[in-house]
């Protein structure tokens, strides 16, 4: 796990943040086994926030990081469909770039 991010925690770059004019824009990630993990679209974005309950804003739902805080967090896969939103932790694990 990572020391501040929880699993199943979204994350995004605080320059991402909505307010009240702007909608939530670039990438939101899912903390999982300590990684961040690319959340492809909106289509797996609402599907993951049904799993986890929660009718929360995005501005209350999303831990928003300052200041290039993402780059510190190791990649895992990316989610890239629903079916690969709770993967388990070995595949997480054993993920690298190049495949």
């Amino acid at each position: 796990h990572h020391p501040y991010y929880k699993n199943s925690t979204i994350i995004a770059d605080d320059s991402n943040k909505p307010d009240n004019q702007t909608p939530m824009s670039g990438n939101r990630y899912l903390m999982q086994s300590g990684r961040k993990r690319l959340i492809g679209n909106d289509e797996i974005y609402n599907v993951l926030k049904t799993r986890l309950k929660t009718t929360k804003p995005d501005s209350e739902f999303i831990i928003f990081i300052p200041g290039g805080g993402l780059d510190g967090i190791e990649n895992g896969p990316p989610i890239t469909n629903t079916n690969e939103i709770f993967v388990e932790n070995s595949v997480i694990n054993t993920y690298t770039i190049d495949g």
